[in-house]
């Protein structure tokens, strides 16, 4: 896809099908795995209709190795914010959307105020082990052929990432299962 107004995704998958299945395994079947509370209040108060599940860097890590790259590859090409690489503690979280729990209204990300960073860039791996209907990632204050252009391509294996502050949401899944992976590239506090 390439960049559109502050909003960059992988040409093709970055991680094959049978690649992408052991990622979801391994978020699964981890000892740090915990459950985000249901209908948690984003930071600016969006609603989120989704299920969280959050594990932490080190456990993913080496399963994530291309997707790290192509984050800090594209930010240096693109973005050009000075962010940092995650710490082991840090989490990351698995989205997951279905006929119960089928979206997330506008919303952006960012941190609380008593935090010593911010992040620059929400940074999404489609992870999606079958095939699902709706679901749609919208961002905010971009063409309409951006966004279908995310729709029609931002499908499982491939990263899809934009600036922080970029409001955005996930219109409701109509049919089978939506997966993603959130990493937020996070850097020194804005001047």
């Amino acid at each position: 896809m390439g960049n559109y107004n502050q909003v960059y995704m992988s040409d093709g998958p970055l991680y094959s099908h049978d690649e992408v299945k052991t990622i979801v395994d391994r978020f699964e079947s981890s000892n740090t795995k915990v459950e985000e509370p249901q209908n948690k209040k984003a930071f600016n108060k969006g609603n989120k209709k989704s299920k969280v599940s959050c594990v932490i860097w080190e456990e993913l890590k080496e399963y994530l190795k291309k997707f790290e790259k192509f984050i800090f590859d594209s930010n240096n090409y693109l973005f050009k914010y000075d962010i940092i690489p995650l710490d082991d503690s840090q989490f990351l979280n698995l989205n997951h959307y279905d006929y119960k729990n089928p979206s997330y209204d506008w919303h952006m990300d960012g941190t609380l105020n008593n935090q010593n960073y911010d992040l620059k860039l929400t940074c999404l791996l489609n992870v999606s082990t079958e095939d699902y209907s709706g679901g749609n990632l919208m961002l905010f204050n971009v063409s309409d052929k951006v966004n279908k252009i995310i729709a029609d391509t931002f499908n499982s294996g491939h990263c899809l990432i934009f600036t922080s502050n970029h409001f955005h949401k996930v219109e409701p899944v109509i049919k089978g299962v939506r997966k993603t992976i959130s990493y937020w590239a996070r850097g020194p506090l804005w001047r």
